[in-house]
């Protein structure tokens, strides 16, 4: 009977899952569509309101037990391999992503260039365009910049887009004056 099948493999995941401290492989790559082949499986005449309880009641401990543990390793700093996440589960270790000082550091100082650059006049300013990867730079405005991948468009200081065109960096794009 596929339903008992269902049943003991779902019981058995969820108990291996709360037994262990580490996560497990995914049977899926979604919850989604764990759910999905599960509900193929089953024959609606064999099945019973109740057992179909307990089929949601086992994927309710699975993820409960799995969401327990992420969130654990996430408050420790823990990195999580992506290849033991479903999808979902991915979405909420991305949030938790953002907030890592690495992150924040960057976001700063994207928020100071971004300040310092709206204050700069238009006409002071030209647009570049990187033929090749280059390391951060430090800016007549005083400023870090980068690094730049190829192709990378960005607005410099004119004096800086001039110097870096000098040297074959860049193509530069002048202002309509």
């Amino acid at each position: 009977m596929k339903v008992e099948k269902i049943l003991d493999q779902l019981s058995k995941l969820a108990i291996r899952e709360v037994e262990t401290e580490t996560l497990l492989q995914p049977l899926a790559t979604s919850y989604a569509e764990l759910v999905e082949t599960i509900i193929r499986e089953l024959d609606p005449s064999e099945i019973s309101e109740e057992k179909l309880k307990v089929i949601r009641n086992a994927i309710v401990v699975l993820i409960q037990r799995r969401l327990l543990k992420i969130l654990q390793k996430i408050s420790e700093g823990e990195d999580i391999p992506r290849k033991l996440l479903y999808s979902e589960e991915r979405k909420i270790v991305s949030i938790f992503e953002k907030l890592t000082i690495e992150k924040l550091r960057e976001v700063k100082k994207a928020q100071q260039v971004q300040e310092v650059m709206q204050q700069v006049p238009t006409e002071s300013l030209a647009i570049v365009v990187f033929k090749d990867m280059f390391p951060a730079l430090h800016s007549t405005l005083m400023l870090t910049l980068g690094p730049f991948s190829k192709f990378d468009v960005v607005s410099l200081p004119l004096d800086d887009a001039n110097e870096l065109k000098r040297k074959g960096i860049v193509d530069v794009h002048y202002p309509q004056q």
